[in-house]
């Protein structure tokens, strides 16, 4: 992020501080149905439009730790095998014998020379080529050059494998740059995993991450967390292009002194700017990822489907390397307060998808401060297509004129 975007984004903090209205010209935003959080037709096509047509953050480099580690990714419906090669390449497939269709490994995570299927022997090497068939005389013709593992679309950034299920799409930087570009100098690659937190939670994937998209509900949910830290008024919202949105919060003064900023124990991700060190300053990367930056550490947090009224929530906290010694004591007594924040976000998203499941409610009504959740809910329609919509589904497109002009991206 250069300097002259940091500087626009402070006066909107004093600017968002002081207003007394929405600015001139803001549209009233019309409620969102209901139905778009409880329709199973509606969830189905976003797996089939979205979460298999995206690029998907699925596991990160450190867990292939060497030549023939491999771990089976499934959150989207389609188990992914992905492995590391000798050549020390990331590479993906779907986890299917050419055969019959058996697991080719049916395990979670593992090392091996071959990949090799479970129930007949088919054995493939690490570029997922065919090498052996047991009896392979007898199949008649089988050409072993076109019956090689099927290949998904693969790539690296951050020390995160990115997966798409669609060939199609575009390159990754092409999705996620107008975001990970604000980045400036985080090599995300050399962070390490400080937290680890998978959640099932009773709600549609939308109300989990609508509740991460705004500051609206801090100073009473949070209230005695990271709301008496936070001024929810100071907020700079930027909706950016492809769905993706930021929001930037300033911290009270005190409250930098009271969480130990200056404390010599306390982690500091090099490259970090001043503005993640008195700033909460949080992305949403579409579909299904939302990443708060501290100075401290940076988190990971992706909402899955698991049915219309349920999903799950994974979290992957990343702090700076400490070298080859034990994680530094500062994360053991971070956890509980990262925990405790956690806890308060989820606590009535069961309550909310009852509500919407019963009738109770026709929509969703948003204000200026939610408008993040409307911009994704515009992203999804269009990721969907127009005519593809159920009727009385569709959101109404009104913030384009209101978005940011897109940025370089990172490296």
């Amino acid at each position: 992020m250069d300097q002259s975007t940091q500087d626009r984004i402070r006066s909107e903090m004093e600017w968002e501080a002081a207003r007394k209205a929405p600015p001139e010209g803001f549209p009233a935003l019309p409620p969102i149905a209901a139905a778009r959080y409880t329709d199973p037709s509606f969830l189905e096509l976003e797996i089939e439009r979205i979460f298999r047509r995206s690029w998907l953050a699925a596991i990160r480099v450190e867990e292939l730790e060497s030549s023939g580690s491999f771990v089976v990714w499934d959150k989207v419906g389609v188990p992914v095998l992905i492995v590391r090669g000798k050549d020390d390449v990331v590479r993906a497939f779907h986890n299917s014998c050419r055969h019959r269709g058996a697991a080719v490994t049916p395990a979670a995570r593992g090392r091996g020379s071959l990949l090799r299927c479970q129930y007949h022997s088919w054995s493939y090497d690490l570029t997922g080529r065919l090498v052996a068939v047991p009896d392979e005389q007898d199949f008649c013709g089988l050409d072993k050059s076109a019956n090689g593992l099927i290949p998904i679309r693969c790539e690296t950034w951050g020390g995160w494998v990115f997966v798409n299920l669609d060939d199609e799409a575009g390159p990754l930087m092409q999705q996620i740059g107008p975001t990970v570009g604000e980045w400036g100098d985080i090599d995300v690659s050399t962070l390490r995993v400080v937290q680890n937190q998978t959640s099932l939670l009773d709600c549609n994937w939308k109300a989990a991450l609508d509740a991460f998209q705004e500051v609206y509900h801090i100073n009473t949910i949070h209230r005695d967390s990271i709301g008496k830290a936070l001024n929810s008024r100071a907020c700079s919202i930027g909706l950016l292009p492809g769905g993706h949105s930021r929001m930037v919060v300033r911290y009270h003064p005190w409250a930098l002194e009271t969480l130990g900023m200056d404390s010599p124990d306390t982690p500091s991700i090099p490259g970090a700017l001043d503005m993640h060190r008195d700033t909460s300053t949080a992305y949403f990367t579409f579909p299904n990822l939302v990443t708060p930056i501290r100075s401290i550490f940076i988190q990971f947090m992706q909402f899955w489907p698991r049915g219309v009224g349920q999903c799950e929530m994974q979290v992957t906290g990343l702090g700076p390397g400490w070298g080859d010694g034990p994680r530094p004591d500062y994360w053991d007594r971070a956890a509980p307060a990262f925990a405790k924040v956690l806890d308060e976000d989820m606590a009535n998203l069961g309550s909310i998808q009852r509500s919407l499941s019963s009738g109770a409610l026709d929509g969703v009504r948003l204000s200026y401060q939610e408008r993040r959740i409307y911009w994704a809910h515009e992203a999804i329609d269009r990721a969907i297509g127009a005519d593809s919509i159920p009727p009385g589904l569709a959101v109404s497109p009104l913030l384009s004129t209101f978005a940011e002009q897109p940025v370089a991206t990172a490296h």
